[in-house]
């Protein structure tokens, strides 16, 4: 007859190794997939360090501003803050597309971007000054399920979701969570991973965004000849956006 019970460390049901980098891994997985199962029904802990400091090398944000009623929109900055961008007709976009160095959100909610086509690129994708996980909200469940998403390195969480739909996707440093129907025999909803932004775009995608990427290359570049304090960490953002850029555009000059 059973007279009590003991709880065990779940770390001891998980064959996880002790190494740290693969335990990160894990970590994030693991946060990935209850993000994209219970949403804002938990709190869940995410990364908090900006990559290659970029904080201290980008340091003013500003907004971006549309006043035209036009149906295709192009943004391009070397910080572009997805939630400081002002469109005065936004119903009037049929596609929207964003290059940056870096690309990052800094207010928690919903930031709605517009069109049925949405191409996003950006060498560094950062929502980590976010105390929860931030929202982009896409005027379709189209313009999601075609969304060209492309980053060479992404910290922190994101959800992406549209308007007039219940379909979300997950997205953690990187790594893209989707629903996967439910469990026969348990009954309950299963998580798959659907992508990884650090993956080649599709090169209509880039075909739009040419000018974009020339100009983030140019911004880019000018982060190697500055002279601030924060020159080493401007040197290494640089460095790795320029790779990042390479790399995006070599496999469509090989297929060209």
């Amino acid at each position: 007859m059973p007279i009590g019970v003991e709880l065990a460390p779940i770390s001891g049901l998980i064959p996880i190794s002790p190494d740290p980098g693969r335990a990160l891994t894990f970590d994030r997985v693991c946060n990935g997939a209850l993000l994209q199962k219970f949403g804002d029904g938990m709190q869940l802990g995410f990364s908090k360090k900006a990559p290659f400091g970029w904080r201290d090398v980008l340091t003013r944000a500003s907004s971006w501003l549309s006043t035209l009623s036009t149906p295709s929109i192009d943004a391009s900055q070397a910080r572009l803050s997805l939630d400081q961008i002002l469109l005065a007709e936004a119903d009037a976009v049929e596609s929207f597309s964003a290059v940056a160095v870096v690309m990052d959100i800094t207010s928690v909610g919903a930031v709605d971007l517009p069109g049925d086509r949405v191409a996003l690129s950006a060498a560094v994708l950062d929502t980590t000054a976010c105390d929860t996980p931030p929202v982009l909200r896409f005027a379709s469940a189209k313009a999601l399920n075609s969304l060209s998403l492309a980053t060479g390195t992404m910290r922190g969480a994101l959800r992406l979701r549209a308007r007039g739909s219940a379909q979300q996707l997950a997205v953690v440093d990187g790594v893209i969570y989707a629903a996967a129907g439910v469990d026969a025999t348990t009954g309950r909803s299963k998580v798959k991973v659907s992508g990884i932004l650090s993956g080649p775009a599709p090169l209509a995608a880039l075909s739009g965004q040419e000018t974009g990427l020339r100009y983030a290359m140019t911004a880019a570049r000018s982060l190697l000849f500055g002279r601030s304090a924060a020159q080493s960490k401007a040197r290494d953002l640089a460095v790795a956006a320029l790779s990042w850029i390479d790399a995006l555009l070599a496999p469509r000059h090989q297929r060209a």
